[in-house]
Parts: C-alpha cells; structure tokens; sequence
C-alpha cells in the first residue's frame, strides 16, 4: 500500500513537472515586473498593417521593432494581463508596464507620409503634386508617397520667387528660386518633407509662366 501512494504521488509529481515545461515551452512569456523594454522575441505576435488604413494587418517575422514606415499603435496592441504598452521614441522600442507576467500582441501602422501645405498665394502662384494642382489645398494635410513629384508654376516676373519646405522639425531641408523666368526642377519628394511655403522676395509684376515640368 505504501509503495503504490509512493508510486502515485511520483506520477503526479512527475506529470505537473512536464505540463509546466510544455506550457514554457510553448508560450513566449515577459516575467519581469515594472516598466521595462520589450525584446521582439517576448512578443506573443508582432502585426503589420498591409495597407495605410486598410486595418488588416499581417504576423511580422522581424527579429528587431520597425524604425521607419510604421507607427506603433497603442489602442489595438494589448497584453493578455492588461499590461500597459507604449512606444518609447528615445529607444525606439516598445516598452510594458506590469505588474504580472504577461503576454503581448503588438500592432504597427503603416505610416501616412503628408505635407502640410502652407502656400503664401498672392493670385499667380499653382502647386502640383504628380500633375494634379493642390493650390486650393491650403493648410491640409496632402498625402504623398516617397518619390512622388511636387511642381511649382507662377505668372510673374520677380527678382526672387520660390519654395521653401521644411521637415517635421520645422527645419528647411530643401529651397528652389527663380529670378525673372528661370526654370525650377521638379521636386522629388523623400518621405522627409511635411511643411511647404512659397515666398516672394522684391518686386514682382506679369510676366509669362515659370514652371517645374
């Protein structure tokens, strides 16, 4: 009788013991307590958005959080024990705050590139973006794609008139001016530009058209 309770209480023992190794195994478990940063590897699911607003997203198999082309999204990601998740843009990674062990499904973005446009116009003054004029789009937000092409045309003769565009730091990144009918080049956009104003300098009266294309 003893050597079978003895028996019993080994296989008891011995099928607790693997059930935990399995469960170990089989889930990807973030143990610390506090706010701490999140390795890809302890995400129970990584998700990409396919499409910009399209809200069907795709597994990721990265092994490292996305730097450019997503935006982290803190309303759908969650943790299974209500862990707080949120991006840390100094480390650019996801960090948690919990109290308990939990398991994560992260979700990203695809990023909307835009331009704020602020177009100075005095009446003369046309904006294309790829051929299609955006002059009447003041102060909104223009979406655009990497490689896209801003156009500029005017029906005056000025000592200087151009463009000047700025990035999301309201730094100027790129500046292009003609004086008395000089051509533009075309502006090749970069994923950089979010601010874009026209400005004159001097005297300006009619004179022809000055454009990009």
């Amino acid at each position: 009788m003893k050597k079978k309770l003895i028996l019993t209480i080994s296989i008891v023992l011995v099928f607790v013991l693997t059930m935990f190794i399995v469960m170990q195994n089989d889930e990807k478990v973030i143990y610390e307590s506090g706010v701490h940063s999140i390795e890809v590897a302890d995400a129970l699911a990584m998700m990409y958005e396919t499409e910009f607003g399209s809200g069907e997203y795709v597994v990721s198999d990265d092994t490292t959080w996305p730097l450019e082309g997503y935006v982290f999204n803190a309303e759908l990601s969650r943790c299974e024990n209500g862990s707080a998740l949120y991006w840390d843009e100094e480390t650019k990674s996801v960090m948690m705050e919990a109290n308990v062990s939990d398991k994560c499904y992260i979700y990203f973005d695809k990023e909307n590139p835009y331009l704020i446009v602020d177009f100075i116009n005095n009446g003369s003054g046309r904006l294309y973006l790829n051929s299609v004029n955006i002059t009447d789009q003041i102060n909104e937000n223009i979406a655009y794609e990497i490689g896209d092409i801003l156009s500029y045309t005017h029906f005056q003769q000025c000592s200087e008139r151009g463009l000047k565009i700025y990035n999301e730091y309201n730094e100027l990144i790129k500046q292009i001016s003609s004086s008395y009918g000089n051509s533009y080049e075309d502006i090749v956009l970069t994923g950089e530009e979010r601010y874009i104003e026209e400005y004159t300098e001097g005297f300006c009266e009619p004179y022809g058209t000055t454009t990009v294309s």
